[in-house]
């Protein structure tokens, strides 16, 4: 995948992708850093660049960021 095509599909899943990270996170700056991690992954490794794939990314790191911050599941 090139830059083009790398700008492409961020900018057309970014924003669906940051209010999914929301709904889970509740918290607009965790929910930036999340879809932005996602995003650095997929550029990383070259990842399927499926959306499914990506959502269930977003979905996954919102997880175990909340599984991280509660007390409960040390």
């Amino acid at each position: 995948m090139d830059e083009t095509q790398f700008q492409k599909i961020a900018e057309a899943l970014r924003g669906n992708m940051l209010a999914t990270a929301c709904r889970y996170l509740h918290d607009t700056s965790e929910a930036e850093d999340v879809v932005q991690d996602c995003f650095v992954r997929l550029w990383q490794k070259e990842v399927v660049h499926d959306k499914a794939f990506l959502f269930t990314a977003v979905r996954n790191a919102c997880i175990d960021l909340l599984r991280r911050n509660d007390p409960l599941c040390h």
